[in-house]
């Protein structure tokens, strides 16, 4: 299984830059690792209002049973949803804070990154 320190910096700035890909083939391998975490406790975004905004929660691990959202937080801004999910499942792997290390983006919908 693919393994990550929280030294590989780069890696998150890959993905601040470019939250909806195209990822190197290393991004790759560690975004899939994020997704393999076992349920309970893995951070996800629920789309509240479609297209318009989101919600980041945890997984409880027990089938039927509802996600608990994280915080209060509504995001109308997806790239910045995706960020954040990014910097919790990083911490949930590796115990590193990205929110002590990186500046978050600052995504406007001039800047924003296309999607896939």
């Amino acid at each position: 299984m693919y393994k990550l320190d929280g030294k590989q910096l780069e890696l998150a700035e890959e993905f601040k830059s470019k939250p909806f890909g195209p990822y190197s083939r290393e991004l790759e391998r560690l975004l899939l690792r994020m997704r393999q975490a076992p349920a309970a406790g893995r951070p996800i975004l629920i789309n509240t209002v479609r297209h318009k905004e989101w919600r980041l929660a945890k997984l409880s691990g027990i089938r039927g049973e509802k996600p608990i959202y994280i915080n209060e937080r509504i995001y109308t801004n997806v790239a910045e949803a995706e960020w954040d999910v990014f910097v919790q499942r990083w911490l949930q792997l590796t115990g590193e804070n990205l929110e002590n290390i990186i500046d978050a983006p600052k995504y406007s919908e001039s800047n924003l990154p296309s999607r896939r």
